[in-house]
């Protein structure tokens, strides 16, 4: 069997950045990927980007391509348009790219400058945008709106509570506070969550995700170089819906992560018994409560218990979002779930430092994109 592997990491300015516009930022991100593994522009022969609200070229890769003047010697120059979870998806397609001889390298490029770059009116038209043009953006539902429905169902059906939620987001800035990267790194308390403003209940601002610049990327490669590692399993899967008005239930069988999850693991032949550390998609607090019912990484109803009992974080059996996650390291919109993926590596290179996970060798990473609509799982080994 061909093995595939994330040979080279690498990231932008994070948080702030003013001075760089979404393009910089890619490229950014790419020099560092590159610098990574000590490799030369004109060994990368296959691209994949993850689009941007920014920068809406209608041929996204190819203009990038162009601006990093690699665009004649490619083989594969594509984007993928699937929100949260583009990042990941493109991490299983360059692997299966690889594999099948038609690229040697593969640099997935991401960066948005979207703290920067969009003002508050065009991020609310852009998000108000992705609302069912009859069922929902008639009533002006926001995005936080939409996800605190999922919230507020999850709390009827299994008693979770606010300060379930913000515990969520106090253990990812802990995390975020050992990332000197991290967009926000202050300490973060249960009290001071839930006496942030409300956004929509039961969200607070601190349950929703930060709006951040910055960029990442990986390159994928049959060499594994001299810091690879290992991609043991892929697997995407969807959802019965794509707009909050169609969501059937919360159950896993409705919601697509468990299909992405289970082909993830088979792969890979895997459970997740298995996983040593994970990065899960957290737009908001409820986002990674329900990935880690919907993948088996805790019963399904049982996130609440699982947060209570000092899950999630550093030194429990299963710490999440190690770097801070989208709720306190970066959200800078499609790219962010790449910054999990960089993490995720860090922490299979025993590169963290205070936040290391001991002994890790196995992280899974997953990507959401839409109201739980589309869903990307990645397995990595050390």
């Amino acid at each position: 069997m061909v093995r595939t592997y994330i040979r080279a990491i690498g990231e932008s300015a994070v948080g702030v950045a003013h001075d760089k516009t979404s393009f910089e930022l890619h490229f950014d991100a790419f020099l560092a990927a590159l610098a990574d593994a000590a490799m030369d522009f004109a060994e990368v022969d296959g691209l994949i980007t993850c689009g941007s609200m920014i920068d809406t070229f209608p041929r996204h890769a190819v203009a990038l391509a162009e601006h990093l003047g690699i665009l004649s010697q490619l083989s594969f120059c594509q984007s993928i348009h699937l929100g949260g979870s583009s990042s990941t998806a493109a991490i299983g397609l360059a692997s299966d790219l690889v594999k099948q001889g038609r690229c040697k390298n593969v640099a997935i490029v991401t960066g948005e400058a979207q703290l920067s770059g969009l003002t508050r009116n065009r991020a609310v038209q852009e998000m108000a945008g992705f609302r069912h043009d009859f069922f929902e953006a008639p009533f002006g539902p926001s995005n936080p709106s939409c996800f605190a429905l999922l919230a507020t169902r999850h709390m009827h059906e299994h008693g979770t509570t606010s300060e379930d939620l913000a515990t969520v987001a106090v253990v990812q800035r802990r995390h975020a506070g050992l990332t000197a990267k991290a967009h926000q790194r202050a300490p973060l308390t249960v009290d001071e969550v839930l006496s942030s403003k409300m956004i929509s209940s039961p969200f607070h601002l601190f349950d929703c995700s930060l709006i951040s610049d910055g960029g990442a990327a990986v390159i994928v490669s049959g060499d594994a170089g001299a810091k690879g590692v290992t991609i043991l399993g892929h697997g995407d899967g969807y959802a019965r819906h794509d707009h909050i008005s169609e969501v059937h239930s919360l159950g896993p069988e409705d919601m697509g992560a468990a299909a992405s999850g289970a082909r993830a693991f088979a792969a890979a032949g895997l459970s997740p018994q298995d996983v040593d550390v994970a990065m899960l998609y957290d737009c908001f607090t409820i986002t990674p409560m329900l990935l880690l019912e919907h993948l088996g990484l805790c019963p399904e109803g049982q996130s609440k218990d699982f947060v209570r009992d000092g899950g999630m974080s550093l030194g429990s059996s299963l710490p999440v979002n190690t770097h801070g996650g989208l709720l306190s390291y970066a959200h800078s919109g499609y790219p962010s779930t790449m910054f999990g993926v960089v993490e995720a590596c860090r922490q299979l290179r025993h590169e963290c430092d205070e936040r290391q996970v001991a002994g890790a060798s196995t992280a899974l990473v997953h990507g959401l994109g839409g109201m739980f609509s589309c869903h990307s799982t990645v397995l990595l080994g050390g």
